[in-house]
């Protein structure tokens, strides 16, 4: 990394931090203005983020990607932009303060890692690649926002049992708006998550001569895909709502977390992390 994209991305780690505080803080203390400090702080760290991201790629001339520190660099960008969108439509900042400190741990755990470039192994090298991973990031990213809000569900239905809820229940979006916004959420990232696993299958044939070849991480992937289908099942035909659909989101997301990063990390695999 040359020393203005380490700048960019101290700033970035740094500002990540200083935005989830000012979204937890506006929770707490029911503070719009700290509720608004926290996404105009949001914003700027995006766009240095996205800063970051832009040199990395004109210095490596791929989409950076291809190793944990990008991977996690990138999915937390992602993940913001996904909030970030999600805020401006629906104006909920109470879910910032749930979706900001998992970029910021994405982004702190990848100031850890080695943070080395390597050029494209051959089999990447097609369009398949930015396709299959834009479509995979974009899935998790949209299942890390639904996981946010299943939480916050979660949380405003064990206040709403308590025989004298705290004041964190009168800060918090409504139980009826979360279980709505998480079910559209999963309605968004589920035809990522199949697209991810179609184009993965379709790449693996023309790299390997084989649409699947039960590779852990393609099987990770099938396995996060039956959770969330089983969520659909179950809601639609079963009548399942509230807070089983929302403990089924929760295990949806620990099922990717583990596609994402412990496929990679402790599997020698195809998939594994260069």
């Amino acid at each position: 990394m040359n020393q203005i994209n380490v700048v960019l991305f101290a700033l970035a780690l740094l500002g990540y931090f200083g935005a989830s505080v000012l979204y937890i803080s506006s929770v707490v203390l029911r503070s719009k203005r700290l509720g608004d400090w926290g996404t105009i702080a949001l914003v700027l760290v995006f766009v240095v983020h996205a800063l970051a991201l832009g040199m990395r790629w004109v210095e490596t001339g791929r989409l950076p990607v291809i190793n944990l520190f990008e991977a996690l660099s990138f999915y937390s960008w992602l993940t913001i932009l996904v909030y970030l969108a999600l805020e401006r439509v629906y104006h909920h900042r109470a879910i910032g303060a749930f979706v900001t400190p998992v970029a910021f741990l994405a982004v702190a755990l990848a100031s850890v890692v080695h943070k080395d470039s390597h050029p494209l192994v051959p089999v990447l090298e097609t369009v398949w690649f930015p396709v299959h991973v834009v479509i995979s990031f974009l899935a998790y990213t949209v299942f890390t926002v639904a996981f946010a809000m299943a939480v916050v569900y979660l949380v405003q239905e064990r206040e709403l049992k308590a025989k004298k809820p705290r004041a964190l229940f009168y800060r918090l979006p409504p139980l009826e708006t979360m279980e709505r916004l998480g079910h559209n959420a999963v309605g968004v990232g589920f035809p990522f998550m199949t697209l991810s696993i179609a184009t993965g299958a379709v790449w693996a044939e023309q790299a390997w001569g084989s649409y699947w070849s039960w590779d852990p991480k393609q099987t990770m992937a099938l396995v996060t895909w039956l959770v969330f289908a089983a969520y659909f099942h179950l809601r639609n035909f079963a009548g399942w709502r509230g807070r089983r659909t929302a403990w089924l989101i929760v295990a949806g997301f620990a099922s990717m977390l583990i596609t994402f990063l412990g496929v990679g990390l402790m599997s020698p695999a195809l998939h594994n992390f260069i």
